[in-house]
């Protein structure tokens, strides 16, 4: 904590005042992103088009926040993978994306758009939510376009039923 009020130039009884401990600190800084990218995928999810054109849409999403957000992003990461269980939920609409994902493959198998083999319902929504992830290293390195033709020439060729 002190050394987060000496890098915003305030005392480290003033952050306390704020927040009451690194947790709360961290909680309040990942509601930002948490909130962009549920606003994102929500735009994505209620556009008009196809379930591969939303799956579509909710990727190009990721990667601009993958963009704008790749610190918290990544401080999400480290901050889940060194949590004990009694932490508050950093990732906390990961179900909510999951439940969004289910959707829309059952839409895009129910369209004959986007067929479905092997493994469970929630299985194939984590793997298929891990790949419109992108990560933010391949963002930064390629720009937002190379990322999205990366993404299409990978998981939506690799998610659309061949004619």
């Amino acid at each position: 904590m002190r050394d987060i009020a000496s890098a915003a130039g305030l005392s480290t009884g003033t952050v306390y005042r704020s927040f009451r401990s690194k947790d709360e600190l961290l909680l309040s800084i990942m509601r930002t992103y948490s909130g962009q990218a549920r606003s994102a995928w929500t735009v994505a999810l209620e556009s008009e088009g196809s379930p591969l054109e939303k799956l579509d849409a909710i990727m190009c999403a990721n990667i601009h926040l993958m963009d704008r957000f790749s610190d918290e992003f990544r401080i999400q990461l480290a901050w889940l993978r060194q949590s004990p269980p009694t932490t508050p939920d950093l990732g906390q609409w990961f179900t909510w994306h999951l439940r969004q994902i289910r959707t829309l493959l059952a839409d895009g198998a129910k369209a004959g758009e986007i067929q479905l083999e092997g493994a469970t319902v929630d299985v194939r929504a984590r793997c298929l939510y891990e790949a419109t992830v992108v990560s933010p290293s391949i963002v930064s390195a390629g720009g937002i376009r190379q990322a999205q033709s990366l993404g299409r020439n990978t998981v939506l060729r690799g998610a659309f039923v061949r004619s």
